[in-house]
């Protein structure tokens, strides 16, 4: 897929590729890391694209972000795939409005459902503690930190 997927960047956007590497199945092994490591800054590419899935390309670019000499790193996710023609990208309706995790969803059910029924878990968590945080606000509950006392007034008449 990489090489397939670097022949489609080159041809329609005019990308020069520096190189592709597919890892196995499996965490490497500390030689084989220092070797992907080795073969990314002999590169000397200007852009990492780190397509993994999610978490594990965010995981694998912060262990090496002081590793490798790079100036940027992306985690694509399944940008990959939209790019060699093997998933299909959902309708501008559904983009525009926050939707395409449906349509990948409906797509990819095997592979998704599990992944979004977390996201979305913790997605409701965050927002409604974030939301019972703004409403006392809005109340006026004042925060302070522990051992704050507010400054006495006093009047000078």
């Amino acid at each position: 897929m990489a090489d397939s997927l670097a022949r489609a960047m080159q041809d329609r956007y005019g990308v020069r590729v520096a190189g592709t590497y597919c890892p196995p199945f499996r965490p490497l092994t500390e030689a084989e890391d220092r070797q992907v490591v080795d073969l990314i800054n002999s590169s000397k590419a200007d852009v990492v694209w780190v397509g993994l899935s999610t978490p594990k390309q965010e995981t694998w670019m912060h262990d090496h972000r002081n590793k490798l000499r790079v100036p940027v790193m992306f985690g694509v996710g399944a940008a990959f795939d939209l790019n060699t023609g093997r998933l299909t990208q959902a309708p501008r309706w559904m983009r525009e409005n926050g939707l395409e995790w449906l349509f990948r969803l409906a797509a990819e059910p095997k592979r998704l459902w599990r992944r979004y029924l977390i996201f979305f878990a913790n997605h409701v968590q965050t927002s409604s503690t974030k939301a019972a945080r703004h409403r006392e606000t809005r109340v006026g509950t004042v925060v302070r930190p522990e051992g704050f006392e507010p400054p006495t007034l006093r009047s000078e008449v």
